[in-house]
């Protein structure tokens, strides 16, 4: 039986071969320009309140490009949020260690990645963006988080300690961020170096070791 003809970029003659890398290079420079732009829009202005042709001009591309590699502004929403809310680079860290690490980036300004819950927050107007944050909520932070928890009980722990995280950062989002102008909108709440956000306190530190072990 004969054999079939080898294929793939591989088999492609050179001039070919430079030209497929090249659209490669250029498809995953886009897909990052496009990413990029969602990131800032869905966490500083909200998914509801930006489209596809917005995203795209702040991007330098074609909005039709947004439908084919993320398929619809719901896809791009998704892959925003997946790429974000990851939480494998905090297994790293001791068990009494997480929450203070998990605090300190959702606080962090300087970071590159968008604030997850940020983006999350701003998304909870649209009934169907809301589901699908939940979803990959589920999938990416809760079911991971609970399996390295282990039992008893690790669903309902893991699910605990998103909520302490997530409301920590919610008061200190509201009433602890500096103002743009601080003047006429000061904080509601004093807040001077990192130490006085307050994770440590010993309410906070009993609270989540009853849910870490």
């Amino acid at each position: 039986m004969a054999k079939a003809p080898p294929s793939g970029p591989d088999c492609l003659p050179p001039p070919a071969r430079e030209a497929a890398d090249v659209r490669r290079r250029n498809a995953a420079a886009t897909k990052a320009a496009i990413l990029s732009a969602a990131q800032v829009a869905f966490s500083t202005v909200g998914y509801a309140h930006v489209g596809v042709r917005e995203i795209a001009a702040t991007a330098g591309v074609d909005r039709a490009l947004i439908v084919r590699y993320f398929g619809s502004k719901e896809g791009l929403f998704e892959a925003v949020l997946s790429e974000s809310l990851a939480i494998t680079p905090f297994y790293r860290y001791r068990r009494e260690e997480w929450g203070k690490q998990i605090v300190r980036f959702f606080l962090e300004e300087s970071h590159a990645e968008p604030n997850p819950i940020r983006v999350m927050i701003l998304a909870a107007t649209d009934p169907t963006v809301r589901a699908l944050s939940m979803q990959i909520e589920e999938r990416l932070v809760i079911e991971p988080l609970a399996a390295w928890l282990g039992p008893p009980d690790a669903t309902a722990r893991a699910t605990n300690l998103v909520m302490l995280w997530a409301g920590f950062f919610l008061y200190w989002n509201w009433a602890c961020r500096p103002r743009q102008d601080p003047a006429r909108h000061p904080p509601l709440a004093r807040r001077s170096d990192p130490g006085d956000r307050r994770w440590e306190a010993p309410q906070n530190r009993r609270m989540q070791r009853r849910l870490m072990f």
